[in-house]
């Protein structure tokens, strides 16, 4: 998913990552780890490079224990999960990744 959205938290602004349409990938991510649960979960951020570094940190702790203004989860760890960050690409695996993709 793109982190882009998460840039701007403001939930009284036209588009927040709480309704920006650029954000939609990461809400079904949630949507789907909340109902399925499982065990593991390898996500991706495809322009976090893109983020100034000194933004990083408090782009990565929203990101991962945000809630909405009604208080319902947002965050990765908001919904049960424990997180490691790596800083890698798949392509440090072997794992080849088609240009282009969204």
């Amino acid at each position: 998913f793109k982190c882009t959205p998460f840039r701007n938290r403001d939930p009284a602004a036209r588009h927040s990552c709480f309704n920006d349409p650029n954000a939609a990938a990461y809400r079904e991510h949630l949507k789907h780890l909340e109902k399925r649960k499982p065990a593991a979960v390898i996500l991706t951020v495809d322009d976090f490079h893109e983020v100034a570094e000194k933004q990083r940190g408090m782009l990565l702790t929203f990101m991962l224990h945000a809630k909405t203004a009604a208080g319902a989860p947002f965050g990765l760890c908001t919904v049960g999960y424990g997180v490691e960050i790596l800083d890698t690409t798949f392509s440090d695996y072997g794992v080849p990744i088609a240009q282009g993709c969204l």
